[in-house]
């Protein structure tokens, strides 16, 4: 029992890091066809990676968690489905780039 509750928490990107995700999400819905700004895409992932870099979660790990909280935090975040791909697509790339970028 307590290596599926471990196990699922290894699954789950950090609180901190979906509540900044879904900011960038009700900024980009609000300002329309104005893009957020990258540092504001930066700043979430960074928390979600810097959060699974230290529990030694690997990236496939986190980005499958994300692409799997994906949809509720989207639709909570009020994005119009068919930006949601794109906007995935452009939040996972910049995970991975966060991911493995030199560290400090």
């Amino acid at each position: 029992m307590t290596n599926r509750l471990s196990d699922h928490r290894a699954e789950m990107p950090c609180v901190a890091g979906l509540d900044a995700l879904r900011e960038l999400l009700r900024y980009h819905a609000r300002t329309g066809a104005a893009a957020a700004p990258d540092e504001l895409w930066h700043v979430a992932a960074r928390l979600m990676c810097e959060d699974a870099r230290t529990r030694a979660i690997q990236v496939e790990t986190l980005l499958i968690a994300i692409k799997r909280a994906w949809p509720a935090v989207a639709e909570s975040a009020a994005v119009p489905r068919v930006e949601s791909p794109r906007l995935l697509a452009r939040f996972v790339t910049i995970c991975v780039e966060e991911y493995y970028s030199p560290l400090g």
